[in-house]
């Protein structure tokens, strides 16, 4: 038998990145290395077309080999103006290889790639730009994803339904506008875009949607903080819980004081406490949890942490690096519990960097006592 070429990985450079995900199913490194030789080859540009199906080079297209997937699609705005967009066919290949090395080799679960989000953030740190989302027709903001799935190919790209993307966008924003010296109108400026492109990233989790059309913004009375006492949890690990962690979402659990309900999956640990007995469904804590995840763990220019969740404002946010993304509040509405409102008064969710199951004890009493979890770790 012919031995495969593995594809050599390209990985990203901020703030593009490589994301992997369970949502994207079980995928074989075999299979995948085998679809990506079909993917095409070169070292120059070639233009692809983005409307036509019949033509040759197009977008987006996809290869298959067994259980493995790779799709190759366009993200971002679009204003009708640009009937094709030039990428590199190597580039494509070494994206491909980056997820199937990054995500496949190392945890067997699919993910995707992106490339090009620097010309959208150069893009957005034009603070002239009015409403600071709305993009100019005359521009080419879109972007390439390389997904790789062991399920069904989703037919939109993760680079528009991602909050990742508005969050990685946001945070960078931050450390622009942090950078300005001399000039308060434009920090000022950076920082309120920020805000807006955050709000609307928060706002998908719950609504769904694309980064760069209009979404919902978030309501505002629950807060979410960041803690680094809390550890490091890998993010492919607390995807992982999300996934299958908490239980039918239909079911209901009972959670009473002094006895907090715990979910574990390798390195990523949920601690449930209640102050009064209370009955909470499924559902309720699996949308706190997205919410949590994606803001204190999934953003991947940041290191993850762990973090809190529970009812209440805690303290008047600021817009700075810390506060922007460590502690965000969010209002309740009367249309029903959604990820940004889904705990009820006196239950928080605590998720943290977990260590195996002799810390579990310790662990618990750390995050009731909020301790640091390092002091878990001693012999």
């Amino acid at each position: 038998m012919q031995a495969v070429q593995f594809l050599i990985p390209r990985f990203p450079v901020p703030p593009d990145y490589v994301q992997c995900n369970p949502h994207y199913g079980t995928v074989s490194t075999s299979d995948c290395e085998v679809a990506g030789q079909a993917l095409p080859r070169g070292g120059q540009a070639i233009r692809y077309h983005t409307g036509a199906p019949e033509a040759h080079y197009r977008l987006p297209f996809s290869v298959t080999h067994n259980t493995c997937t790779i799709l190759v699609q366009l993200a971002g705005p679009d204003q009708g103006e640009h009937p094709y967009f030039g990428v590199v066919p190597d580039t494509i290949r070494g994206l491909a290889g980056a997820v199937i090395q990054q995500c496949g080799g190392d945890h067997s679960v699919g993910g995707y790639s992106t490339n090009g989000l620097g010309t959208i953030q150069n893009f957005l740190s034009n603070v002239e730009l009015v409403p600071p989302y709305t993009p100019d027709p005359t521009a080419d903001l879109r972007f390439i994803t390389v997904t790789v799935n062991g399920t069904a190919v989703p037919e939109i790209s993760p680079g528009d339904t991602d909050p990742r993307v508005p969050l990685i966008f946001a945070e960078n924003l931050i450390i622009l506008a942090n950078s300005v010296e001399g000039n308060a109108n434009l920090r000022t400026a950076r920082w309120d875009r920020a805000q807006a492109i955050h709000d609307r990233g928060r706002a998908m989790i719950d609504k769904g949607g694309t980064w760069w059309q209009d979404v919902p913004s978030p309501p505002d009375d629950m807060t979410y903080e960041c803690e680094t006492n809390l550890g490091n949890p890998a993010s492919v690990d607390c995807s992982q819980l999300q996934w299958q962690g908490f239980g039918n979402p239909s079911d209901s659990i009972q959670i009473i004081p002094g006895n907090p309900k715990s979910f574990f999956y390798n390195s990523c640990g949920v601690i449930v406490n209640a102050l009064v007995p209370i009955v909470v469904l499924v559902s309720q804590l699996a949308d706190t949890f997205a919410v949590l995840l994606a803001t204190c763990v999934e953003v991947p220019i940041l290191s993850p942490h762990g973090g809190r969740a529970y009812y209440g404002i805690h303290s008047t946010p600021s817009i700075s690096i810390s506060e922007l993304f460590g502690q965000r509040n969010s209002k309740r509405d009367s249309s029903g519990f959604s990820g940004l409102n889904a705990l009820p008064q006196h239950l928080n969710m605590t998720m943290f960097a977990h260590n195996g199951p002799a810390s579990i004890s310790c662990e618990t009493q750390a995050v009731q006592q909020k301790r640091p979890l390092s002091s878990c770790n001693a012999a």
